[in-house]
């Protein structure tokens, strides 16, 4: 029986590699690792736009709050007495979050017409570099007048 039997054909201890496994798992981790990549960094973008967004229109309502404010401090003023000032000037910032608001109040008298004072209320701030302000325009009347 010469050479015919187990193993026969073969180097005793070595075994006939497996049928498709010739690397393709390394390449299928590595698509696997990119596309989880991706997703992260999308992931992340999302979150990072959400962060400021949320932080951004803190700000925005912070500043409507204080022209609000400034609105009805003027209201509750006797006629006579509303006129332009800065409640908040760059010297003495309101802060919200570390971050200065101004505030300035501009009042023109008879406008819109006699017995009438229009102002117009400047909140302004600056977020990412960029200045931003807010304006409310409100009008006065002398009852009394």
């Amino acid at each position: 029986m010469g050479g015919v039997g187990m193993g026969a054909g073969r180097a005793a201890g070595r075994r006939r590699p497996r049928r498709g496994s010739n690397g393709s798992a390394l390449i299928e981790t590595m698509v696997a690792m990119t596309i989880f990549a991706a997703a992260a960094s999308a992931t992340f973008n999302v979150l990072m736009l959400a962060v400021f967004t949320t932080r951004a229109n803190a700000l925005d309502t912070h500043a409507v709050a204080l022209a609000t404010q400034e609105r009805e401090d003027l209201r509750s003023l006797q006629y006579t007495v509303i006129a332009t000032r800065d409640p908040y000037t760059s010297g003495s910032p309101n802060l919200f979050n570390g971050t200065p608001f101004t505030v300035h109040s501009e009042v023109q008298n008879d406008t819109p017409a006699t017995n009438m004072k229009t102002a117009t209320i400047t909140t302004s701030w600056s977020y990412l570099g960029r200045a931003r302000s807010y304006r409310l325009q409100t009008v006065y009347t002398n009852l009394n007048g």
